[in-house]
């Protein structure tokens, strides 16, 4: 390698160290706000690190006029114009940033306005740019310095201090989001003291390396019209040529999305957790928020058709008749519920196999007769995940527990011959965690040999191993035969019917007040539970809330005393019912 490449590769790579530095500054700050959990705050610092990239970049030709014509002047060996230049580049660098500060409602409302973010974005991003504002007259001095030292032919200071800043950058930002519990504001004021840091190092650099350069006498002219003419003129054009750039960017973008709607989509974000901070570079694109996809995983597909269907026009959907009662048929896979379907129906309307799964997907069917108006809805057999390996049957699995949100009854089936499984448990948890009535229905009733106390036994094992689900009623059934299919109708109406029920306040304070007389509240070291009084909030399923003085000392066991009462003068067979504890002092939110 000769002279003359060595001397262009010494400039060269500290000047492209330095270049791939620059944008660590904004990728650091979304690193670290990315570990507080929530991706507004994210979407906020990726927002305002966009508006303050554009403005800076605006203003560019602080750094290369700068450096054109103090390359040329130390070539002249005129050493005081190379003085002047740096103090013009300054002062100019550090008046637009304190234009910048002074007018900073007026700049950073617009730039909000222009990229109109979500709502919950919008306050964290302009609470983080009211922050980073500080940093505008040490950045565009900045750019000053860093063209003034690479007109000097020494790119190792910018590279230095750039790399100083983002040092500075990472270590304070840390310590005040996680220490001082700070979080945009925190991001934001760790960005402007590594950016002020960096000014003041190019300041001493200057001083330490280039002090000498002051026993020239730049004063003179330092702001004289023609000088200051020149170097406005050159920059000019490259601030013109800038403004030029940004502005078509933003209006080809934004005239492609007025020609339809756009929704942008960022496939192969296939880790799952935490967002790629890579990701919230797209917001550049001016296309509104992108959505995270993996192709090959299937994540973020869910969002990215939600997103999708927003667009489309409503459907101009029937009203939906308010004396059906909706009724989902659920289990384990190869359980009788598709034949139970048919046995209702009275028509092969739904496929019946050995092999299980053969139900891919949930299925509604209208029923109407002497008993009211039902709309079944048969679902997929729900085994355990480690058992579901096919694409297709999770999402059967996936379907059926949205058929037990829709649902208004569920009829939980057990294998007659098999008893209540570790799977039976789940599925049935699941309608009792929906608040839904259920029915538990053992099939295969016609294939168990029986005496006189085996229904007893059986129902017995079912009350002990679902526990939870004692308000439940039991119904054995043979679905291939019919054997008390019938009895199913009355049953189910009577639940939904229970599961519906509203009652007045008075009633439920005479019941408590005959069980406290009952059963005295508990106490903890000398203080008793006082319940002032029971009203009820909710229905489907029936929610009571309890007033007291003190929710630690309403036990679980009192809980589910009261609970029994309620139900002993009530029934509510065939309901969860839902409590709510209360205290003086707590907010209304129930």
């Amino acid at each position: 390698m000769n002279a003359r490449n060595k001397q262009i590769l010494q400039l060269a790579v500290p000047s492209i160290i330095s270049n791939i530095t620059v944008p660590l500054l904004g990728l650091v700050d979304v690193a670290i706000v990315g570990h507080i959990g929530d991706a507004s705050y994210i979407g906020a610092i990726a927002v305002g690190s966009m508006l303050f990239n554009v403005i800076y970049w605006l203003f560019g030709f602080l750094r290369m006029g700068t450096s054109g014509m103090t390359s040329q002047a130390l070539g002249r060996r005129d050493f005081a114009e190379v003085m002047r230049l740096l103090v013009r580049s300054l002062s100019v660098g550090v008046g637009i940033g304190l234009l910048f500060f002074i007018f900073q409602k007026l700049v950073i409302g617009c730039g909000l306005w222009a990229m109109s973010p979500e709502a919950n974005v919008l306050d964290l991003a302009r609470r983080y740019c009211y922050v980073c504002i500080w940093g505008a007259p040490a950045v565009l001095g900045l750019y000053g310095f860093n063209g003034w030292y690479i007109g000097m032919q020494n790119t190792r200071i910018p590279m230095m201090v750039s790399l100083i800043q983002n040092v500075v950058n990472i270590v304070v930002s840390l310590v005040l989001v996680f220490c001082c519990h700070l979080t945009v504001e925190g991001v934001a004021l760790g960005t402007v003291i590594a950016q002020w840091w960096g000014f003041l190092m190019a300041v001493v650099l200057a001083r330490i390396y280039y002090g000498r350069l002051a026993r020239y006498d730049f004063k003179a002219g330092l702001f004289a019209i023609e000088p200051l003419k020149h170097f406005f003129s050159l920059n000019r054009d490259i601030f013109l040529r800038t403004v030029c750039l940004v502005a078509v960017n933003l209006f080809f973008t934004a005239a492609g999305s007025r020609e339809s709607t756009i929704v942008l989509a960022v496939n192969k974000m296939d880790s799952t957790g935490r967002v790629d901070p890579d990701f919230y570079e797209f917001y550049n694109l001016g296309l509104g928020d992108p959505i995270a996809v993996s192709a090959v995983h299937g994540h973020g597909t869910g969002d990215l058709l939600d997103a999708c269907l927003q667009y489309f026009p409503p459907e101009d959907d029937e009203e939906e008749d308010e004396d059906v009662i909706k009724v989902a048929i659920i289990g384990k896979p190869n359980v009788g519920k598709s034949s139970l379907l048919n046995q209702i129906l009275g028509e092969e309307r739904v496929i019946v196999s050995n092999v299980a799964g053969t139900t891919r997907d949930a299925i509604d069917s209208y029923f109407e007769n002497e008993s009211g108006k039902f709309l079944f809805i048969d679902t997929a057999g729900m085994r355990r995940k480690s058992k579901v390996d096919d694409a297709v049957e999770k999402y059967s699995n996936l379907r059926s527990i949205a058929a037990i949100e829709r649902a208004d009854v569920c009829l939980i089936l057990i294998d007659a011959n098999e008893g209540v499984t570790e799977q039976d448990t789940k599925v049935a948890g699941l309608a009792h965690e929906a608040g839904k009535a259920c029915i538990i229905v053992v099939n295969k009733w016609d294939t168990v040999e029986k005496d006189t106390n085996t229904m007893d036994e059986k129902t017995a094992e079912i009350r002990r191993d679902l526990s939870y689900m004692t308000y439940a009623p039991v119904v054995f059934i043979s679905a291939l035969t019919g054997q008390r299919v019938d009895k199913l109708f009355d049953m189910i109406v009577a639940v939904s019917n229970q599961n519906s029920m509203r009652i007045t306040t008075g009633m439920l304070n005479n019941i408590l007040e005959d069980a406290t007389a009952r059963v005295q509240p508990p106490t903890d070291k000398g203080r008793r539970l006082k319940i002032y009084y029971i009203t009820q909030v909710g229905v489907k399923p029936p929610h009571f809330v309890f007033f007291c003085n003190d929710s630690r000392l309403f036990h679980f066991s009192y809980q589910r005393y009261l609970e029994n009462q309620i139900r002993a003068v009530f029934g509510l067979t065939g309901t969860p019912i839902k409590i709510t504890i209360r205290q003086k002092g707590d907010k209304e939110d129930v």
